[in-house]
């Protein structure tokens, strides 16, 4: 059987399983990247906020959106 070898030792079948699955991690990856922004946002500081064109009610409200919604 053909494999993707990613990360090694690791085999992800081709074809449509294969791109499947290779969809669905490139999706829970920017899930995660967004909630990380998002917390990282609200924890900055006012004036880094203002120096960014943000209000602390502004990184607040993105920060509790769901990380499913862009």
């Amino acid at each position: 059987m053909d494999t993707i070898l990613d990360p090694p030792g690791v085999g992800v079948p081709k074809g449509t399983i294969g791109r499947t699955l290779s969809s669905l991690l490139l999706i829970l990856e920017a899930w995660q990247e967004r909630d990380r922004q998002r917390q990282h946002l609200a924890k900055l500081e006012d004036r880094v906020l203002r120096d960014m064109g943000f209000s602390r009610a502004d990184a607040l409200l993105e920060a509790s959106k769901p990380f499913w919604r862009a």
